[in-house]
């Protein structure tokens, strides 16, 4: 990924304002009630929408006795594939569910279905 100057910027700013708010980034997570007030915390600082705080915590569960939700395009590409992610829990299922989005997003998004990896155990491909 390549970050230019306004991003760089936004993340310098972001980082300011987390210190100035709460300290740092466990301060943070210690105030927070639960993972839902996790992500309302963090999606108020300006540019952390829904997508960047379900990447973020996707990233630290195992780490941090967070919940969050899986992702739909995780889940879809789950559903094709006849995976289970109910048998998945902590840093596990942020690996599974991590390689699942990049799936979706590499093959199934742009139907390309034939260049597949996995495409003998897709439900979705009609045989």
């Amino acid at each position: 990924m390549r970050y230019d100057f306004s991003t760089a910027t936004k993340l310098l700013d972001i980082a300011g304002r987390l210190k100035e708010n709460y300290g740092s980034l466990e301060n943070l997570y210690n105030q927070s009630s639960d993972t839902e007030d996790l992500e309302r915390r963090l999606e108020e600082f300006k540019g952390i929408g829904t997508v960047t705080t379900q990447i973020f915590l996707r990233e630290l569960r195992g780490v941090w006795q967070i919940s969050p939700g899986i992702s739909e395009k995780a889940k879809r590409v789950a559903e094709n594939l006849g995976i289970n992610l109910q048998e998945f829990e902590g840093e596990k299922l942020s690996r599974v569910e991590t390689a699942l989005v990049k799936l979706g997003i590499k093959y199934c998004k742009r139907k390309r279905c034939g260049e597949c990896p996995v495409r003998d155990f897709c439900g979705k491909i009609a045989r």
